[in-house]
């Protein structure tokens, strides 16, 4: 079971939160949730600003190379 609250302004998902469940009894042992903080809308980031260190390399995945 989990809930997602939606920024109304946007339609991202800003905060969600799911139970854990014990694969023995089914019982709620635990609450995983996400949240994003300090969101910017607007122009994308630079792609320079998250750079491959030096010595790995790309192998796979989508997105602009």
């Amino acid at each position: 079971m989990g809930k997602d609250w939606v920024s109304p302004d946007h339609g991202i998902t800003v905060r969600s939160e799911m139970d854990v469940l014990s694969p023995q009894t089914g019982a709620v042992i635990g609450l995983v949730a996400a949240e994003l903080a300090e969101i910017h809308i607007g122009a994308a980031p630079d792609p320079g600003a998250v750079a491959i260190p030096g010595g790995y390399k790309r192998v796979g995945g989508g997105g602009p190379r």
